[in-house]
């Protein structure tokens, strides 16, 4: 195939037809500049354009990837998929993504390629077809032939695909997923006869797993079969294929899982507060430790202060000196900060995959409240006055169910978007201080305002970025520096200025000839 015309004309990719097409795949360009992108796109008069542009692109990727050994339909599958990935944050670009060639995250990088890939499935719908069943054709078959036995297949695949293990109730192999569902894509029908002897199997397994050897007649045996079963729907941290085996007998068993239920909502409430606690614990303990460490960087200021002016070798040993001792202390409050944010973050994501559940429980039922239309009936045989009256009271204990189902609801988005916060707040690198930042307005502040203790609740100091409001400073209160000083007297104000430039001056001039590497 000859290449396309005049494909080397970079006035193309500046031409407004492009940057059009770009926008509808672009990760970085401004919502307000996609929305105009896509308001020009629209616009009939640049249709011709908007086409004409699809076409070159889709024409250039099948020059550039048909004649491969892939083809032009899974490169621009791959890319595609990995663009998703891209945009939904759950890879950085580079990553290796299992199921996709790893020759395709570098070109995947570029936007040019993501562009041209999407435009040459648009114009070619029927290659993508093709190559998708192939692929699929081409797994399907490979699973049979790993199992070595394709009257095993229908099984097999109904284990896999809820996350067990084809034998035993342990893990299914990740390895084999992308074949077995391959395969139930292809076998619809045997796959759906074998998910009911499946769930059969993982009712036993399940009981066997945790019933101790138990009497299936023995209520107490029972009863801790079916705390497993709730409990493993609820824990965030049960392993799905626990989670799909504890589904299939909680299914089974219904009446005795229902008498459960309360007592393990209870027990999970019980651990989330725990969690909770342990969070801010550890909070604190960050806090403290910033707390030490300003103060360590405090002493070490006032001792090179105390060394005098002078160049000499005690003053030269003496920065040695504390140069040393501010690397071990930062290289000490960073790792201690990585390991708590690390503990927080995993106490964060429990607490939030179970509210997340009792959130939709909640949303269930306001749905169910908002929308339940009884209590505009009455019975037939009552008279207007008290049909009135009846219609009165259940109003108002609608509204009330309607009310409180809606307070649920709002508090549990309230708390899992705070939670959410927290892990962003946590993931983000802290800037530790060392010696060459001694010298900042930040650290003089620290020196001239000596840091009190950590705060008892286990707020985050203010050396970190906090979520504060714009309307709320330092001290918890309303309103920036202007409030502040409202809230303290003039003179107050000026004396501690005064001090604080005094302290800043002082520091400077003893710092003049401390340089950090």
């Amino acid at each position: 195939a000859s290449r396309p015309r005049k494909m080397e004309d970079g006035q193309f990719y500046m031409s407004p037809e492009y940057m059009a097409i770009k926008a509808r795949t672009s990760l970085v360009m401004k919502r307000t500049a996609k929305r105009e992108a896509q308001l020009w796109e629209l616009d009939d008069r640049h249709k011709k354009r908007i086409i004409d542009a699809e076409y070159r692109l889709s024409e250039y990727f099948d020059y550039q990837w048909e004649s491969t050994d892939r083809g032009a339909a899974r490169w621009a599958g791959d890319i595609m998929k990995y663009y998703r990935k891209l945009k939904d944050k759950e890879i950085s670009e580079g990553d290796q993504v299992p199921g996709i060639n790893e020759e395709v995250p570098p070109v995947a990088a570029d936007p040019d390629n993501v562009v041209a890939a999407q435009c040459w499935r648009k114009w070619h719908p029927e290659k993508v077809i093709e190559a998708k069943l192939d692929d699929t054709y081409d797994l399907a078959m490979d699973f049979e032939e790993r199992l070595g036995d394709p009257e095993e297949a229908p099984r097999a695949a109904a284990r896999l695909l809820v996350g067990v293990n084809i034998d035993g109730l342990e893990p299914a192999d990740a390895k084999l997923l992308p074949f077995a569902a391959a395969w139930a894509e292809m076998n619809v029908g045997l796959f759906s006869d074998a998910q009911e002897e499946v769930g059969e199997e993982l009712v036993d397994e399940f009981w066997d797993r945790f019933s101790g050897d138990g009497d299936p007649e023995d209520p107490e045996v029972v009863r801790k079969v079916a705390k497993m079963a709730v409990k493993s729907q609820r824990d965030p941290r049960t392993p799905p294929h626990f989670k799909a085996a504890g589904l299939a007998w909680k299914s089974k068993n219904q009446l005795v899982c229902k008498k459960e239920l309360q007592q393990v909502k209870d027990d999970i409430l019980d651990e989330d507060a725990t969690k909770a606690f342990a969070a801010r614990k550890l909070e604190s303990e960050v806090a403290e430790k910033e707390s030490i460490m300003k103060l360590r960087a405090r002493a070490r200021l006032v001792r090179r202060q105390a060394g005098g002016q002078k160049e000499n070798d005690a003053v030269s040993a003496l920065k040695d000196d504390l140069r040393k001792e501010a690397k071990e202390d930062a290289a000490t409050l960073r790792e201690f900060k990585k390991i708590h944010a690390d503990d927080i973050i995993e106490i964060l994501k429990w607490r939030i995959a179970t509210h997340e559940l009792l959130r939709d429980e909640a949303k269930e039922v306001y749905d169910h409240e908002s929308n339940d239309k009884v209590y505009l009936v009455v019975l037939k045989k009552v008279r207007p006055s008290d049909a009135e009256e009846m219609l009165k009271e259940q109003k108002a204990e609608h509204d009330h169910k309607v009310d409180c189902s809606f307070a649920a609801l709002s508090a549990e988005n309230a708390l899992i978007a705070m939670m959410n916060r927290d892990v962003d707040y946590q993931q983000e690198a802290d800037d530790v201080v060392t010696d060459d930042e001694f010298e900042k307005e930040e650290v003089v502040f620290a020196v001239a305002e000596v840091a009190g203790p950590a705060p008892a609740d286990g707020s985050r100091p203010s050396s970190r970025r906090s979520f504060r409001g714009d309307g709320e400073d330092a001290y918890g209160g309303g309103g920036g520096r202007e409030a502040l000083a409202k809230r303290k007297s003039t003179e107050e104000m000026a004396a501690k200025e005064q001090q604080r430039l005094e302290t800043e001056e002082a520091i400077r001039q003893s710092l003049d000839t401390f340089d950090a590497p």
